[in-house]
């Protein structure tokens, strides 16, 4: 059983890069104890040098290993009092042992004491029992180790850093621009925009697309990893998965290449017509794994003109009737006589009872009871955990792609989708959500 091990402030010295690829070996010095360490990790540690954080490893059985569990610099205060260094003294004598031989290594600020005592090469030689050429090669190489770096000195550097560590957390949507005059005014000293972009590429920080959490997630942290862990106990293969998701009939590619300093313009339809919902069910398989989908019309523009007349023409999306039909038609495509589990969200279509009676049908829950499917309804606010999302991610890409501007020619486009999902594997999104981390999330708030 593996022990975890917590170092409350670590500071990540190098990285090397094993042999298989696939495993990264750091570096690492404890500053409270003064002691060097290592551990590996399969990903790579992003972290800021010169700055202390805390580090979380787990050591395996026979305490020999360390592997990385999470590393947060998490530094509240830019003024930081020095912590405490632990640096070899300057004054060291090496004695190494050689047969019939002893040589005695000398600190070039001994050398430099015993020539201004008048002490002659020979002498020294003698003392140190190695040649001339040998001792002023000691020197030389100390001098080399000390020698300055070529270029510029940096601006901002030692615990000025720790704001950059702020900026990337904090302050992560704020430009170039802004860190800059704030740089400028914290260490008294006029700071560039393009300086702040040298030093962001130096530490591999790069402008991303933000990946927006739901605030309320925050709450329901602790519901999280019970409900993953039940969910891995369970058979894999007889593991489902739904989901709904709109399209519009002026879907298009959201990037493209351009020459540098002209815009790309591209043109779309701004009237949008009709919207559709695509039902998709999914199974935890290798190949084939899209067990369902269908492509429902809702609502026009035109509908919505004469909203106050009738609301009952309006349809804001899939109904509980449809969600009913299809899962149905589910059903019918799985094998028969097997359990299968369902991951699905909250949706009231996705519980309803009231409707589906004066439709005559049976509610949503009784039906998942009848065809012998188990209803696991996700955590609220968690899509990271229903992997419809990914292959919905998938489609919509290929979808814009194509620009479909009719009806039959999206539900083309769509089948042609589904046929290129049937050739992935379905097990690497169901794994991917289950072992999502959502313990960075908890860091980064």
């Amino acid at each position: 059983m593996q022990e975890e091990i917590i170092i409350p402030a670590a500071k990540i010295l190098s990285v090397k890069k094993l042999p298989d690829k696939k495993l990264r070996k750091y570096t690492f010095f404890n500053t409270q104890t003064g002691i060097k360490g290592s551990f590996y990790s399969d990903k790579k540690v992003n972290h800021i040098p010169e700055i202390a954080g805390e580090l979380e490893l787990s050591v395996n059985e026979n305490q020999s290993e360390k592997f990385f569990q999470s590393y947060a610099q998490n530094i509240q205060k830019f003024e930081i009092p020095e912590l405490i260094k632990f640096e070899e003294p300057l004054e060291k004598e090496v004695v190494e042992t050689k047969p019939k031989k002893t040589i005695t290594k000398l600190a070039p600020w001994q050398i430099k004491k015993l020539r201004e005592k008048d002490f002659s090469w020979q002498e020294i030689r003698e003392f140190c029992n190695v040649s001339e050429w040998t001792i002023r090669r000691w020197k030389k190489e100390e001098e080399i180790k000390e020698r300055k770096q070529v270029g510029r000195p940096p601006k901002i550097k030692g615990y000025d850093l720790s704001f950059l560590h702020a900026c990337r957390t904090v302050y992560k949507s704020k430009p170039h621009k802004w860190v800059a005059q704030v740089f400028s005014e914290k260490i008294e000293q006029s700071v560039s925009r393009s300086t702040i972009s040298r030093l962001y590429k130096k530490y591999g920080i790069t402008n991303k697309a933000i990946n927006y959490h739901y605030l309320e997630q925050q709450f329901l942290l602790g519901k999280i990893k019970p409900f993953v862990d039940k969910v891995k106990l369970l058979p894999q293969s007889q593991l489902i998965a739904e989901d709904e998701c709109a399209f519009y009939l002026n879907e298009a590619p959201r990037r493209a290449w351009g020459w540098k300093g002209e815009r790309v313009i591209s043109w779309r339809p701004g009237n949008i017509v009709e919207r559709y919902t695509l039902m998709l069910c999914i199974r935890n398989i290798e190949k084939q794994g899209v067990i369902s989908c269908k492509l429902v019309r809702h609502g026009t523009k035109e509908d919505t003109k004469d909203k106050k007349k009738d609301k009952k023409k309006i349809k804001k999306g899939t109904g509980a009737v449809e969600f009913h039909d299809f899962m149905l038609d589910v059903k019918s495509k799985l094998p028969i006589n097997e359990d299968y589990q369902l991951l699905i969200d909250n949706a009231k279509i996705h519980k309803a009872i009231e409707v589906l009676k004066k439709a005559n049908r049976l509610p949503i829950r009784e039906l998942f009871s009848q065809i012998n499917i188990n209803p696991l309804y996700l955590v609220a606010y968690c899509p990271q955990l229903n992997p419809v999302e990914l292959v919905f991610n998938f489609l919509r890409k290929f979808v814009e792609d194509r620009e479909p501007r009719t009806f039959e020619r999206l539900k083309y486009v769509i089948e042609q989708g589904i046929k290129e999902l049937q050739k992935e594997d379905m097990r690497k999104w169901f794994r991917h959500c289950l072992d999502y981390d959502f313990k960075n999330i908890k860091n980064e708030q």
